[in-house]
């Protein structure tokens, strides 16, 4: 299962001691606050309610963390609202290249653009390889405590109240200035994608298995996954749902650099009729690595589409 993840830097030894065998969910994320850009934040009144509603991320997918957050706090994720409008966007209606790029270009508050590995175009709804996207309003902001944090593509970046401006007004591309002088700290982020493999159904359908390596509040690296099924319009690839779609593995071992050993229990995490499933497979405190060479945790990635099944197997984490 997934381990719960607690950052508090007094207690790590201890969650790594037992988290991995932990799989209990909590039930309390945080209160709505009305913040002063006069649109709904959502707002957690600790560090400590912050961290329960992560560990819900963290379990589930963004529709079920959704509809956590709107039965306890009456909040919708802007996550979900772009969700909602990317995958009621009829890929069949346009009628060229440029008819396509319009529309991506008039409707950036809800689409990202990226690029593979082949240097194709890929279109995906806003901020999608940050699972925080979870808690976002229309700025990509939420609040902890006294502190607001905004959600980008690979990071999570954190400032006073008091200089939300400087904040919500802030780019992916400002992000390094805004840490390095000191007006703003890193929640969450990426040091990349290590890993990037496809499998397809034609030329057209294919598979995508990633890995990424998140860093979570100076503690803790995070080792993720993320299965993507997607489909070719006019030279740009854009996610789609198919009749399954997940992440398995069989037994794997972590060796830390200390010597510590921990077992990782097999797994599988499916979803139907969905077009992503991305799940942290493994956490460990920065101040005791995984020693790579020792350890593995070999991933299947899979789905199936129109009743055809392919997989990306040997997708090893640890690598």
């Amino acid at each position: 299962m997934i381990p719960k993840r607690i950052i508090f830097a007094g207690i790590y030894i201890f969650i790594i001691a037992f988290a991995i065998t932990s799989c209990n969910k909590n039930d309390s994320a945080g209160k709505i606050d009305i913040d002063t850009t006069d649109k709904q934040m959502l707002k957690f009144e600790s560090f400590n309610e912050f961290e329960k509603a992560w560990n819900e991320v963290n379990s589930n997918n963004i529709s079920e963390t959704s509809n956590m957050l709107k039965s306890q706090n009456n909040y919708a994720s802007f996550a979900e609202e772009a969700d909602e409008f990317y995958f009621n966007i009829d890929l069949d209606a346009f009628s060229s290249s440029e008819d396509l790029m319009s529309f991506v270009n008039e409707n950036r508050n809800y689409l990202s653009v990226s690029y593979d590995d082949d240097g194709d175009m890929v279109v995906e709804p806003i901020v999608s390889n940050n699972l925080m996207r979870a808690f976002i309003n229309e700025d990509g902001l939420f609040q902890i405590a006294d502190s607001v944090y905004k959600v980008f593509e690979t990071a999570t970046v954190g400032t006073k109240v008091t200089d939300l401006q400087l904040l919500k007004d802030a780019e992916e591309t400002d992000i390094e200035q805004l840490v390095s002088s000191g007006n703003a700290n890193y929640l969450r982020w990426t040091t990349g994608m290590y890993s990037y493999r496809t499998v397809y159904w034609s030329n057209k359908k294919r598979l995508v298995a990633r890995l990424f390596l998140w860093f979570e509040d100076g503690w803790f690296y995070v080792f993720e996954a993320k299965s993507t099924a997607q489909t070719k319009v006019f030279g740009t690839w854009w996610q789609m749902k198919i009749g399954s779609i997940g992440i398995k593995h069989q037994v794997g071992n972590a060796v830390h650099f200390d010597g510590v050993s921990h077992i990782i229990s097999p797994a599988t995490y499916s979803y139907s009729n969905h077009a992503v499933c991305e799940r942290d497979m493994y956490f460990a405190p920065a101040t005791n690595m995984v020693n790579t060479a020792e350890s593995s945790l070999i991933l299947t990635h899979f789905g199936t589409y129109d009743g055809a099944y392919k997989e990306i197997a040997s997708n090893e984490v640890f690598r």
